[in-house]
């Protein structure tokens, strides 16, 4: 099926299965508390709650976010005792109605929020696995901490993968070793369309050329217009082959005029509309005599809201670039995290040139 992709919050095209709170059949498989080897008050603390050891907040610090909740239907059916065992795997299942949209929907986004591992299945095939090994054994942990930021997964819909009427959605989460239970929160819709789900970002903007980068949640052929005023665009530069990230060059750029532009992304060639992303607009970097504005910052972490001020506060300055010190998400092994950056820094990175360095 053709037609643009759009960056949009609320889609006309989208169709929801799944909320987050729905009750979920589920079961649990108990393990052995991990094993700690320092002091018996700290072991009491690590024991006490699947989160980290609390701590009281400093000065100045905005505090670690809470691990996501997950709450059950029901008590989970355990005599749990926790001081002998933990909760080493939680599994859940859900239908879900399919309707007259089969036979155009496109692609399903799950949103998780879940700590510390997850394994996704569509109708006994598995559509997304995070923090753990392929073939992992029954006895696992996740491979790492989790954070406690929202994610999103894109799964195409190829034949097959769905039914008209009931489907299967089936989840396993499981704890980092440091923990006593997983959690988990979903959420699963249908589109029929694809999306823009990263971008625009404008790179290597020198004095008469940039570059704009942006991804899609499917294979698509991406492509940006612009030109000099809002919104009008005498320049339309598109791809030949499909892919969900797309780099697209703009060269001939006018030196004394803002550079507006739009991205865009057709599922099949020909396709032609009036969607894509919001109008977006950057300058050309200054010549040998011209002054340079730039803004410096980092360690932005988990701190979203003064992020999102930080960002503000430097469009405001109309730099000529960025630099970011590091430290842009609290833990850089997370693609939850990196998508709540790109969505936080969303407007900058679309009008300014951000360059990072490697944090800590």
């Amino acid at each position: 099926m053709g037609g643009l992709a759009a960056a949009a919050s609320a889609r006309a095209d989208e169709h929801a299965y799944l909320r987050a709170g729905d009750a979920f059949e589920w079961s649990v498989r108990e393990g052995p508390l991990p094993e700690v080897s320092f002091g018996s008050a700290a072991a009491r603390a690590f024991r006490r709650a699947p989160a980290a050891v609390d701590a009281p907040p400093r000065p100045g610090v905005e505090p670690a976010a809470p691990a996501p909740a997950f709450h059950p239907p029901a008590p989970l059916p355990l005599a749990l005792d926790t001081t002998r065992a933990r909760v080493a795997a939680l599994s859940l299942r859900r239908s879900f109605t399919v309707g007259a949209e089969l036979d155009t929907l496109r692609v399903l986004t799950l949103r998780a929020r879940y700590s510390d591992s997850l394994v996704v299945s569509v109708n006994g095939s598995e559509v997304a696995r995070r923090n753990l090994a392929p073939e992992a054994p029954a006895t696992a942990s996740a491979l790492r901490a989790h954070g406690a930021e929202w994610e999103s997964f894109y799964v195409a819909v190829a034949p097959g993968l769905l039914h008209a009427g009931d489907n299967q959605l089936a989840l396993e989460v499981r704890p980092w070793a440091g923990r006593l239970a997983p959690s988990v929160e979903v959420q699963l819709s249908g589109s029929e369309l694809g999306h823009i789900t990263r971008g625009p970002i404008v790179q290597r903007v020198g004095e008469h050329a940039a570059t704009v980068v942006f991804e899609t949640d499917l294979p698509m052929l991406g492509e940006v217009r612009w030109g000099t005023e809002a919104s009008s665009y005498d320049h339309r530069l598109a791809e030949a082959d499909p892919g969900t990230r797309h780099v697209i060059l703009l060269q001939g750029l006018p030196r004394e005029k803002e550079i507006h532009y739009q991205a865009a992304a057709a599922a099949e060639p020909g396709d032609s509309g009036d969607e894509g992303s919001p109008d977006a607009w950057f300058h050309v970097a200054p010549g040998p005599a011209d002054v340079v504005r730039f803004v410096v910052y980092g360690d932005v972490r988990g701190g979203h809201e003064t992020h999102a001020e930080i960002t503000r506060a430097a469009l405001g300055e109309a730099p000529d670039f960025v630099i970011s010190t590091g430290d842009m998400v609290q833990r850089g092994t997370d693609e939850a995290d990196w998508q709540r950056y790109f969505v936080v820094s969303r407007e900058l990175l679309a009008r300014v040139p951000v360059y990072p360095v490697v944090g800590n």
